[in-house]
């Protein structure tokens, strides 16, 4: 149950970001992956690293891969589908939330819209479709 605590810090980072968005608790995860409350809080407390079949548990109750949760990186970080410079110059943390949106129901959809509105972020999705008349 021991693994070097930087990568156990990052390890239940992305579990904390991945409950936190799919609007569940430490309990939904205990129950979900069968584990023991007490296993779960003693590995948090101590940044401790799971094992493989913990941490495939885990992944698996929160539907994304050890890879993520290790790392932070999914499968398409490194695959190039149609880039533009604007792709290019989203970086890591917008193209997280863009892999995540699909993820949320509507009701998590509208309230990461209106704090996006909040902020003063007025964009639309049509914004981002090129005018036939200005090309």
């Amino acid at each position: 149950m021991g693994g070097k605590p930087q990568q156990g810090k990052a390890f239940w980072h992305h579990v904390d970001s991945l409950l936190l968005l799919k609007g569940l608790r430490q309990v939904d995860l205990v129950r979900i992956t069968g584990m023991s409350s007490g296993m779960i809080s003693v590995m948090r407390k101590r940044l401790s690293m799971p094992n493989a079949e913990i941490a495939c548990r885990i992944a698996n109750a929160l539907n994304t891969t050890v890879e993520y949760l290790v790392t932070g990186k999914t499968a398409t970080d490194d695959i190039v589908f149609d880039t533009t410079v604007e792709d290019i110059r989203m970086g890591k943390k917008t193209r997280e939330i863009a892999l995540l949106l699909p993820e949320l129901d509507n009701q998590q959809a509208d309230l990461i819209l209106a704090m996006i509105h909040q902020m003063g972020v007025e964009r639309t999705a049509f914004d981002l479709v090129p005018n036939s008349e200005e090309e």
